[in-house]
């Protein structure tokens, strides 16, 4: 639905956003009106640090949160449009930095987040905790290979093809 769109305010002053709270917010009307739909665990890790966001098919979208301190990127998944959301496993071995990316797989659990330290994870949600992330770099690759660093955006096209971005 074209008229669905997700953004984040990591750091909100009133000022300069007329009285928003940091968080991640949804509209349905093509951006004319704003609905915050983060819960209070993102929204603290939301504060200071970077954030990218995926929408996939059947309602899903996860958020990814990059801390700029610790280098660990913590993920989140909401089956139903940013309703409810589900924890998924904390990679700490991203990188901290503004170049990550983050996909949606078609697939409705998955999504590939990669980053700055050439790190390419495959995420699962339909898995249990301390499982769900799988590298998909180095080892068990074609010629132990990885993505180049400093990813910045990823995407993947119909046919479930997959490619990043660098710069």
């Amino acid at each position: 639905n074209n008229s669905i769109l997700y953004t984040d305010i990591p750091t909100a002053y009133n000022a300069d956003c007329s009285g928003a709270t940091t968080g991640v917010y949804k509209s349905t009307d093509t951006g004319a009106t704003w609905t915050k739909v983060s819960n209070s665990t993102m929204d603290a890790l939301l504060k200071g640090n970077y954030v990218k966001s995926a929408v996939g098919n059947s309602n899903n979208v996860y958020v990814a949160i990059a801390n700029r301190g610790s280098g660990s990127t913590s993920l989140f998944r909401s089956g139903d449009e940013g309703a409810t959301w589900q924890s998924l496993d904390t990679i700490s071995s991203l990188g901290a930095g503004l170049f990550f990316s983050i996909a949606a797989d078609p697939s409705a659990n998955l999504v590939y987040v990669g980053g700055v330290c050439q790190n390419l994870f495959r995420v699962d949600a339909s898995q249990p905790p301390g499982s769900q992330a799988q590298t998909l770099t180095f080892t068990g690759t074609l010629s132990n290979s990885a993505p180049h660093c400093d990813q910045r955006a990823m995407a993947i096209d119909s046919n479930a093809n997959r490619s990043e971005e660098r710069r």
